[in-house]
């Protein structure tokens, strides 16, 4: 099997040759082995040549460990759509942080709506569309980002995070309304992705851990914008996966009725336990797991011998249903690569009983 057909066969609950390893590795990681191995950031502030030195940096770490999957993030560099809103867009954020009427709301919604070809001239996922060129035959391409709610609840977002955490309780129907319209507009970029030949997209769901909220804040405020906009996904032509950070465990119910193909979680942290198989064991059938091997602990720090004990303890979880090894968040600068290596290695050549 090619590693497309493996990822696209256990997203389907079809049989494979061997268990799907998809290392977590958009972010700096890959930057920093390209540059050792002499693949160099160009001195031209051109768009052309930042395309090509992306796209040179993903495929150099996808030759150098041969994973199952390319795991893209959004140009950092790309042309801001919004250079001639942003007095309105600020004065907008500026009402919208106060969230008294729907009337904001709107508004601002109507300032932040792009048309495809507005994102088009970005350049964000020009890089994307050259990797598919190039792989998309015989790799599954996937690309991760931080999804609506990370921008509403972060500390220096839209609403911002203690103020975001108040409006839950005190203006749920606002704030529903809110993220609704946010994860509509995204919608239009996800259309982008699609028609340059993107196989899935990633939503990151930060700030909806039960460590945060409570599964009923979450149920009735966020779920129907998230609900809304995975199953518009399939809609699109892109399978739809969800990245939550976290204490997951609670959120599973709510979890398994959204309209997703796959879960991706990070590492235990905070006093909680994200054991892989027992979060399998939650979820629904349809939806597969990914692994969330220890970035820090294990994969940076840790010995191979180390690395290929935790690996064979998450594949574990493959005993009960449709799972794919991965690390629960992006590979640390200076992780060795022989660890990477490790995880990759361990995975292709384990069996399920």
């Amino acid at each position: 099997m090619t590693s497309k057909q493996r990822m696209l066969a256990v997203l389907d609950g079809k049989s494979v040759d061997a268990i799907p390893v998809a290392p977590h590795w958009w972010g700096v990681y890959k930057h920093e082995i390209a540059e050792t191995d002499g693949i160099t950031a160009a001195s031209t502030a051109n768009g052309e040549h930042r395309v090509s030195h992306l796209t040179e940096v993903d495929a150099h770490f996808y030759q150098v460990f041969s994973p199952d999957w390319f795991h893209l993030g959004a140009a950092e560099w790309h042309l801001d759509p919004y250079a001639e809103r942003q007095e309105d867009r600020q004065n907008l954020i500026e009402r919208l942080q106060r969230l008294n009427d729907a009337t904001v709301i709107e508004d601002y919604l109507a300032v932040e709506a792009l048309t495809e070809e507005d994102i088009r001239k970005t350049g964000t996922y020009e890089h994307v569309r050259e990797i598919v060129k190039r792989y998309g035959g015989d790799v599954f391409v996937a690309v991760n980002e931080g999804n609506p709610v990370c921008g509403v609840f972060d500390p220096h977002g839209l609403i911002g995070f203690e103020r975001g955490l108040v409006a839950l309780v005190e203006k749920p129907h606002l704030m529903e309304r809110l993220l609704f319209g946010l994860y509509d507009l995204r919608l239009t970029w996800m259309r982008v992705l699609a028609d340059f030949g993107c196989h899935a997209y990633i939503g990151s769901e930060t700030y909806v851990g039960a460590d945060l909220i409570s599964p009923n804040a979450y149920r009735s405020v966020i779920f129907p914008a998230q609900e809304h906009f995975y199953k518009s996904l399939s809609v699109i032509g892109l399978i739809p996966i969800a990245y939550y950070c976290g204490d997951v465990v609670p959120m599973i119910p709510v979890i398994n009725e959204l309209p997703i193909k796959a879960l991706m979680v990070e590492e235990s942290r905070k006093g909680f336990e994200l054991d892989p198989v027992n979060i399998r064991q939650k979820l629904a059938e349809s939806i597969t797991l990914f692994g969330n091997l220890d970035t820090v602990s294990t994969l940076r720090f840790g010995t191979p011998e180390q690395v290929r004990q935790d690996t064979i303890r998450q594949l574990q979880a493959a005993r009960h249903g449709r799972f794919v090894m991965a690390n629960g968040s992006p590979i640390a600068p200076e992780t060795p690569r022989k660890n990477v290596h490790t995880m990759i290695e361990t995975t292709r050549g384990y069996r399920v009983p």
